[in-house]
């Protein structure tokens, strides 16, 4: 297995860094600029578990490179940051990366190479969940959302305007939903449960990204918002409609720098949250907690941007060919209310309320 590292590192990064891929068995191969990475990618050798870029580097180009090519379009792709910021997630995400690795912290690049080795670049699974529609008069984004739901289990079907979205809903055997970029909602089209940019065509739920869609997350001071999390939080919510939810409050977008580490521990692991409910969230990272461990989780309250404390149980993981379902790998957790601070508790549920359902 070998690791493919792209970008300017010095000497002392390229040491520190061959010395944590090789923790998890893993070589390294240096690319000092991403049409260099591309082009040995490109070239026949054996894929790599993964690719680590420099966060200074063109990661939009790096990323649209490697989804492009459907030989290469399971590559994960890390982004290396100097710190954990909000700018430094956000520029990653929204470039189309599949998680971030901090540079202090290289134990988690080990820990995440270690996790993807049980994942073969290129595998995906079996078209289990259903059949997707994806409509865009843009080529390259119609193909790159289609990649992106098939890759977790959906059929992909595309369809070249509104027309044939409406003719597909009123087939008997109707797709599970549909996605739209860069049209709006057709006048007298039903919002769909008071969602942000989801209307139902017929019986059809339709997700439409706009290219407000693609700028929320730079209006947003606390939010990543990148479109594949939108993507994937609807596709998880259209294929599970159908089984009966036991939680007791739903589910809510929420995209957030947070920090989380077991009870006790001193160095933390940085992730992002995915979304959030009165009891629990689901955190978007591939270097997840022992499930069933008690955790520490710092992050900002949803709205108010209040730094809390919570305390909480790591309940569940889904790593790359783990499990069904259309959600990013990470794991889900459930706050332990009791043992949180008061004051804490009551800024992330007044957050959470103020989220639109």
């Amino acid at each position: 297995m070998n690791a493919l590292l792209v970008g300017d590192f010095n000497d002392i990064e390229r040491e520190q860094i061959a010395k944590a891929a090789a923790r998890a068995g893993t070589t390294t191969v240096f690319c000092p600029s991403v049409s260099k990475g591309l082009q040995r990618m490109r070239s026949g050798h054996e894929l790599p578990t993964c690719v680590l870029v420099s966060g200074d580097a063109d990661v939009k180009q790096l990323v649209e490179g490697i989804r492009d090519e459907a030989g290469l379009f399971a590559v994960t792709v890390l982004v290396l940051v100097p710190r954990p910021n909000v700018d430094g997630y956000r520029s990653a995400y929204l470039a189309g990366a599949d998680d971030v690795v901090i540079a202090a912290d290289l134990g988690g690049f080990t820990r995440r190479l270690a996790n993807l080795s049980s994942n073969p670049a290129g595998g995906r699974p079996a078209a289990t969940l259903g059949q997707a529609v994806v409509a865009s008069k843009n080529e390259a984004s119609r193909r790159r959302l289609g990649r992106t739901l098939r890759q977790v289990g959906f059929e992909v079907a595309y369809a070249s305007n509104l027309d044939e979205v409406a003719s597909m809903a009123n087939r008997p055997q109707r797709p599970t939903f549909a996605v739209v970029a860069g049209e709006v909602p057709p006048a007298g089209a039903v919002a769909a449960h008071g969602l942000r940019n989801v209307a139902k065509i017929g019986q059809l739920p339709v997700l439409f990204l706009t290219a407000e869609d693609a700028e929320l997350a730079q209006q947003a001071d606390d939010q990543i918002g990148d479109a594949t999390g939108k993507l994937l939080w609807f596709a998880d919510e259209q294929s599970k409609a159908g089984f009966t939810d036991r939680r007791t409050s739903e589910r809510r977008l929420f995209s957030s720098v947070c920090s989380f580490r077991e009870v006790g521990a001193l160095q933390p692991s940085y992730a992002v949250t995915h979304n959030i409910s009165r009891g629990g969230m689901y955190v978007r990272t591939l270097d997840p907690p022992r499930p069933q461990s008690m955790l520490w989780v710092e992050l900002h309250a949803p709205s108010s941007g209040t730094p809390i404390h919570l305390r909480a149980r790591a309940m569940w993981q889904r790593l790359p060919g783990s499990a069904r379902g259309a959600l990013p790998p990470g794991f889900g957790l459930q706050i332990d209310a009791e043992q949180c601070p008061p004051g804490d508790m009551q800024a992330f549920l007044d957050g959470y309320a103020a989220l639109p359902g």
